[in-house]
């Protein structure tokens, strides 16, 4: 059995079946895998800088090729300062997902690492702020704070989504995150007058699918 990105202990143990077998928990937490008393543990470092420069390197030079196909546009990226690149990567924490997902913004929107860079800082900003708060409340009940990784891939998220506030989309994920994977009505997507018939097809499609 899987438990995948598990993010409370009290899902692993109130579900782990009690007959033989082995376990696998995938988590970003150190302290759920001390929770739930694992027999052995196998902590993912994060990528180093070479590794995080051929990953980011290797994501923009498929996907620019792929979404921007005018000289002018490839041009973008073409006399950026490698040292401009590496101090970007090193706020990303050597996170793959991270390193993926902002590479991904680049090369589908053509901003320049300089312009990611930008983005990611201001969105930090918002989110640091955010996390104080919750971190001020949690040691005045005894708690912990938040983990440097998990600041850099919150900010990662906090962009993507603030690009879909306000949309289709984000209305439909706003809602989907509110229901249960399993037997969601597609009445819920029939095209109204602000709902687009296309994005109704895709949604149904995808769950007739699951």
């Amino acid at each position: 059995m899987i438990f995948d990105n598990v993010d409370d202990a009290e899902i692993v143990l109130r579900n782990a079946p009690s007959s033989n077998g082995h376990i696998l928990v995938t988590t970003r937490y150190k302290e759920v895998a001390r929770d739930i008393q694992a027999q052995c543990l196998y902590e993912l470092a994060p990528l180093d800088r070479k590794q995080s420069l051929s990953m980011y390197s290797g994501l923009r030079k498929m996907w620019d090729s792929n979404n921007v196909p005018s000289a002018a546009g490839n041009s973008k990226r073409a006399d950026e300062d490698p040292s401009q690149i590496e101090a970007f990567l090193a706020e990303l924490d050597g996170l793959p997902l991270a390193i993926e997902q902002m590479a991904a913004r680049g090369s589908f929107t053509d901003k320049s690492t300089h312009e990611l860079h930008q983005d990611f800082r201001q969105s930090y900003k918002r989110v640091a702020a955010g996390v104080n708060k919750t971190n001020k409340k949690s040691a005045a009940g005894g708690g912990g704070s938040s983990e440097p990784s998990t600041m850099s891939l919150a900010t990662v998220w906090d962009i993507q989504f603030s690009e879909i506030r306000g949309t289709v989309a984000g209305r439909i994920l706003g809602l989907l995150s509110l229901l249960s994977h399993d037997s969601i009505p597609t009445n819920l997507f029939m095209a109204e007058d602000d709902w687009d018939e296309e994005i109704y097809e895709m949604v149904v499609e995808e769950i007739d699918a699951e």
